[in-house]
């Protein structure tokens, strides 16, 4: 059976390991493709998870110590389940709120891949950890992206620093 939703919804913790992923308690980016083609990118973090949040927070000593957080595109909600994410969407969509707030998702010219940036780094984005490393594993910088000292050199011509 054809799929008649007005749009896609890609979530990035169904695709973390079994066992990764409590959509009661956690944080995980989201891609929406709209029917016009359009990709659209937030990050949805549950209630619950926010007290883990400052908590990590408070130990790492980012945000005054747990005293904010903050996130461009975060949707808090009470879980993160495909289908609350799913029922979230429609409801935005209904109210024409999506593109407030979601951010258009931006493609890398380079390998025509999602560029999805969701949560603050602060916040976990990508397997609600705090502690600077990614759900695979790897150390992330303070601004969440791969931390240079763990990279393999760029390729000629790729200058990270570039905008994009």
């Amino acid at each position: 059976m054809p799929d008649s939703s007005p749009f896609q919804l890609w979530i990035e913790a169904e695709e973390w390991a079994p066992g990764e992923w409590d959509p009661a308690d956690d944080v995980t980016d989201a891609i929406v493709t709209l029917a016009d083609g359009t990709r659209w990118v937030a990050s949805f973090c549950t209630f619950d998870h926010i007290a883990q949040l400052r908590a990590n927070c408070a130990e790492s000593g980012e945000c005054l110590s747990g005293k904010y957080l903050w996130a461009s595109d975060l949707i808090l909600v009470d879980d993160s389940s495909r289908s609350s994410l799913e029922a979230v969407v429609r409801d935005l969509l209904a109210a024409d709120e999506l593109h407030s707030a979601f951010s258009p998702a931006e493609e890398d010219g380079e390998h025509g891949e999602l560029d999805h940036f969701g949560v603050d780094p602060a916040l976990g984005g990508g397997g609600g950890s705090l502690n600077g490393t990614s759900p695979d594993g790897t150390a992330t910088g303070a601004d969440g992206s791969a931390d240079p000292s763990s990279e393999t050199p760029d390729a000629p011509g790729d200058d990270p620093s570039a905008s994009r």
